[in-house]
C-alpha cells in the first residue's frame, strides 16, 4: 500500500511539473527543475534510510532531520533546493550535490 501511495505522489508531482511547463513554457523550467530535484532527493533519502517519512521499520538506518537550503547555479538560472538532512547515518550523498560540484 505504501508503494502505491508513493507512486501516486510522484505521479501528482510530475503532473504539476507538466502543468507548469505547458502553461508558462520555458520561463518556468527552473522552477520545474527545482520541484524534480527536491522530489528526487526525498526518494533518495527514503531509499538510503530504508523507510519513508514517519514509517517505523526494522531495517531503518537513520532518521530524517529536516532540510538545508542550498543554491546551485545552472544554465537555467539559480536553483534554490532543499537538501534533506539525516541523523544517525554517516552522510547522505545527494546526487544533486554531485552534479553541481
Amino acid at each position: 500500500m505504501k508503494r502505491k501511495t508513493m507512486s501516486l505522489e510522484k505521479s501528482t508531482m510530475i503532473e504539476d511539473v507538466m502543468k507548469l511547463l505547458i502553461e508558462y513554457g520555458p520561463e518556468k523550467f527552473r522552477e520545474s527543475l527545482e520541484l524534480l530535484y527536491n522530489q528526487a532527493m526525498l526518494v533518495e533519502r527514503s531509499e538510503i534510510l530504508r523507510a519513508h517519512p514517519y514509517e517505523r521499520t526494522e531495517s531503518r538506518r537513520g532518521y530524517a532531520n529536516g532540510f538545508k537550503p542550498k543554491r546551485f547555479n545552472s544554465s537555467v538560472g539559480t536553483l534554490e533546493l532543499q537538501i534533506p538532512q539525516v541523523r544517525g547515518f554517516n552522510r547522505l550523498n545527494n546526487f544533486v550535490i554531485h552534479i553541481y560540484e
